[in-house]
């Protein structure tokens, strides 16, 4: 089973079916959507052989299709899918600036850092 990512929101299952079929017999292929069907931006896709899966990898990681340039990988195992809201935690741990805002354009950096000295 192969991961497709990085969809243009207005692909369908159908059209991804066909493109991959030019490549390889594709058993399934499915556009992952929200509760109101808008779509995920990634879809599954499983071919009928390895063969094929990695001919699909091969030809498709990096291509563009309609402006967006697609990530194609095996589909990694559930168990081994990070928990929770992973692209959350990704941009926390990157970064510890806090926005503020609202703050009088007469305050002083002075001022500003007292604020926060404990």
């Amino acid at each position: 089973r192969l991961f497709v990512g990085n969809l243009p929101w207005t692909l369908t299952s159908e059209a991804l079916f066909a493109r991959l079929g030019g490549i390889g017999s594709v058993v399934s292929c499915e556009v992952m959507r929200k509760a109101d069907g808008q779509s995920k931006g990634f879809a599954l896709a499983t071919f009928q052989s390895k063969d094929a899966a990695a001919r699909c990898v091969d030809e498709l990681h990096g291509a563009v299709l309609e402006g967006r340039k697609l990530t194609v990988r095996p589909d990694a195992p559930q168990k081994d899918r990070p928990k929770g809201d992973s692209r959350a935690a990704r941009r926390s741990a990157r970064s510890a600036r806090v926005f503020v805002g609202n703050v009088p354009f007469a305050t002083t950096p002075t001022a500003f850092a007292a604020a926060f000295d404990a």
